[in-house]
């Protein structure tokens, strides 16, 4: 192949990874924390180190704790039950280790590397 062909075939290879993780990202879910099943949830050393550090992958599978007061914000915490990083409809406690304030953290500290490990399996994305 010549040069032209192959940069245009590269080309469209990564724009169709790029359209794919897009609609990935589109279809996070959107959990109501006071209604998860606890069973999933088996790590019990949930604390932050004392300099604030979580250990990662075993935070991954911490409950996500709720704040005492209001929060707005939702944010992202993986779910074992569901084998994803899914969205609070509810906010969470700051200083919890299993929050993360967007979907790429989550999917970088958590998911990611419990597929890498085979603890959970990839889902398919269903229409």
């Amino acid at each position: 192949m010549n040069s032209l062909t192959s940069l245009t075939l590269l080309a469209f290879t990564a724009s169709t990874m790029l359209l794919v993780d897009a609609y990935r990202i589109r279809r996070v879910k959107l959990i109501d924390t006071k209604k998860l099943n606890n069973s999933y949830f088996t790590e019990e050393n949930c604390e932050p180190e004392s300099d604030g550090v979580c250990v990662y992958t075993d935070a991954c599978l911490c409950r996500p704790t709720l704040p005492h007061s209001y929060i707005r914000n939702r944010d992202y915490f993986f779910s074992p039950e569901h084998g994803e990083c899914v969205k609070s409809m509810h906010g969470l406690e700051q200083d919890s280790c299993n929050r993360f304030p967007n979907f790429f953290a989550c999917y970088k500290n958590c998911e990611r590397k419990l597929l890498r490990a085979g603890e959970i399996r990839r889902r398919r994305i269903r229409n």
